[in-house]
């Protein structure tokens, strides 16, 4: 029967795709012979070898670029963290933050002990609105749905938030009307 040959190459990469950051790549020459075109295919992959060194210096490679990326940006991508949380955009914020990969240890540490207090502000900020919406709700309508409302406003309140003394009293004030 009639055999068909592919020659192919492969190529890995390895990139950051919301930075649009390209580290490195790897290309990898691969022959298959099938019956069909699609078995020919399966047949150049599976002629891939996991043993091949260029793999292990094509991703040495990548750490190093990805370290090296995140030591010289790491001040610009704490700027623009800090920037995002002024203008309110708090988990786009902690995202940034804790997108650093743990493998760029200075640069992980000062992200990570940016997000703590970040996080806290998100939270804070979080629980001002919704203690607004509950006591505008509350002071608009003191009835049954009135308060139902209200305390499902309440119910969003993150424990953690330093206004959460703040939902207690108003629960409490809902609770004896």
């Amino acid at each position: 029967p009639a055999r068909i040959s592919q020659k192919l190459v492969i190529t890995f990469l390895v990139g950051d795709i919301l930075e649009n950051k390209l580290y490195e790549t790897c290309s990898i020459n691969v022959i298959g012979v099938g019956e069909n075109e699609t078995k020919a295919f399966i047949s150049a992959f599976c002629n891939l070898k996991i043993d091949n060194k260029s793999y292990s210096d094509f991703l040495d490679k990548a750490k190093r670029e990805i370290v090296e990326y995140y030591t010289n940006n790491c001040e610009e991508i704490l700027k623009k963290a800090a920037t995002l949380a002024e203008i309110g955009r708090y988990d786009e914020a902690i995202y940034m933050l804790m997108s650093v990969p743990n493998i760029c240890e200075e640069c992980y540490e000062r992200c990570l002990s940016t997000v703590v207090p970040l996080y806290a502000k998100k939270i804070d900020n979080e629980a001002k609105v919704l203690i607004g919406n509950a006591r505008a709700i509350w002071t608009s309508d003191q009835t049954k749905v009135g308060a139902s409302q209200a305390l499902k406003q309440l119910a969003k309140v993150n424990p953690q938030s330093a206004y959460y003394k703040q939902v207690e009293e108003l629960f409490n004030e809902i609770g004896t009307k």
